[in-house]
């Protein structure tokens, strides 16, 4: 009887810390998503072009990393989410938390769930916005010359 609730409380504890890593594992990639995939990829097109002259097949070669990147990933948080969902229930876990963008137009109620993952997203979002945002008035340097 001992054992079988030790191996409980084991598994129990092992799923919480799975889950826990894929919590924080997909919102690092979630908010690379508006961080360092578009930021490397620039990075990477002004090392390869080496003059400040623009040349088409950079920003073709930005355009095409960026894209690229942003599919893998999401397919990677989408089998993340799946991850999530196996261990913790499937669909009986969904918080019931209302999204407005997955509301109908029409008089039908029937509210869509919030998965991990679209949490994950908008709270990606949001710290992003809000590190652009103290970037731009703490960080960065004013672009005009200086008197």
């Amino acid at each position: 009887m001992e054992r079988s609730s030790l191996a409980q409380r084991g598994r129990g504890a092992t799923r919480r810390i799975e889950t826990f890593v894929i919590v924080a594992v997909m919102l690092v990639g979630a908010f690379s998503l508006w961080t360092l995939i578009p930021l490397g990829w620039l990075w990477i097109g002004s090392q390869l072009v080496g003059t400040q002259e623009p040349r088409l097949w950079a920003y073709f070669l930005v355009l095409v990393g960026i894209v690229v990147s942003v599919i893998v990933v999401a397919k990677i948080l989408s089998a993340l989410n799946r991850r999530f969902l196996a261990i913790k229930g499937g669909d009986d876990y969904k918080p019931k938390i209302p999204l407005p963008w997955m509301e109908s137009m029409r008089d039908e109620r029937h509210s869509e769930r919030a998965t991990m993952l679209d949490m994950v997203l908008v709270a990606s979002a949001v710290m992003a916005g809000i590190a652009m945002l103290i970037w731009f008035l703490v960080l960065a340097q004013s672009p005009l010359p200086s008197a």
